[in-house]
């Protein structure tokens, strides 16, 4: 399928930054980052998704743009960004989080490629990664992937949800967000993989987003999010088999790796004991996985191993 860029006056994308009691602070570096792109072609909706306290005076120093607040009943990102979708028209939508930043050029890059990549329906890229002060503290670890990427993707979601710029005649066709509570958190990758499957994607070479790391991030609750990636490859598997039969061959090898993700996790954040149900259920379906049973030998003979096996797992990465 391809698409036309439109070059009349009215926006080009519609950028859905969904909020819940946002740090006053993160939201307004998050819109003066909007309103500094190079492509002036945009709309915003920020779409309070029932939050405690309302933050509407956060947004009035950006009243001289086009930045509008909506507000609903708490429900979750998916639902927030949903809403937000639906109460705009422009024929792209990007996704901007409360407290992450886009570089000057994020728009006008990702236009680009959707003027000359017409089989494209989505672009994303690499992301800097700050902490609460801003100072970055890393960058993506994962290569992006670009073309037909859906059985890379089935491996691993490399998309970050603020790096997207998506076709809206692409969800038209795919469908939105699933706004099902097993998959919070992970609702994005969901999307990611039914776009894929049927259309190409294209990954920026350049880091165009600064993604915010901090403690009350959702992506914290690492069990809900690893049960929630477990249940979208179990969607993938039911939906797209037939057209990329590699799933079903492969579908024991990763779902061993998502549980040795998620042991990973928990060891990073220093929960050992939580890591070893994870870990035996990596080794149930894999009895030879090496790796796993390593950190499980390691999490028997104590911290001091452990925290020598993270030191080197940081090292390889």
């Amino acid at each position: 399928m391809k698409w036309q860029v439109m070059t009349t006056g009215a926006p080009e994308v519609s950028v859905v930054i969904p909020a819940y009691d946002p740090n006053p602070r993160f939201l307004t570096e998050a819109l003066a980052s909007l309103v500094a792109q190079t492509e002036t072609r945009w709309e915003a909706v920020v779409v309070d998704d029932g939050s405690k306290s309302p933050f509407d005076e956060t947004l009035r120093p950006f009243a001289d743009h086009p930045v509008r607040l909506m507000k609903q009943a708490n429900g979750g990102p998916a639902r927030a960004r949903n809403a937000g979708i639906r109460s705009t028209q422009a024929p792209f939508v990007a996704f901007l989080d409360a407290d992450d930043v886009w570089e000057p050029t994020k728009l006008a890059q990702q236009l680009r490629v959707m003027a000359e990549r017409p089989a494209v329906g989505l672009v994303y890229g690499p992301v800097l990664k700050i902490d609460e002060t801003g100072d970055v503290v890393g960058r993506s670890r994962f290569p992006g992937v670009s073309g037909q990427a859906f059985h890379r993707l089935f491996w691993r979601n490399v998309i970050p949800t603020s790096s997207v710029l998506v076709r809206r005649a692409c969800l038209q066709e795919v469908g939105s967000f699933d706004e099902d509570p097993a998959l919070f958190a992970v609702e994005d990758y969901d999307l990611w993989l039914r776009v894929a499957a049927r259309y190409e994607i294209h990954a920026l070479e350049t880091p165009e987003i600064r993604y915010r790391t901090h403690a009350s991030g959702i992506s914290r609750n690492v069990g809900r999010s690893y049960s929630g990636e477990k249940r979208v490859l179990e969607l993938a598997r039911q939906r797209f088999c037939s057209q990329h039969p590699a799933i079903e061959a492969e579908w024991t090898d990763r779902l061993a790796q998502v549980y040795l993700d998620w042991a990973e996790e928990l060891i990073h954040l220093g929960r050992t004991t939580e890591a070893r149900g994870p870990l035996l259920a990596c080794v149930k379906l894999k009895p030879a996985h090496r790796k796993a049973w390593m950190y499980l030998v390691a999490s028997a003979l104590g911290a001091n191993t452990l925290a020598r096996l993270k030191q080197l797992r940081a090292r390889l990465r």
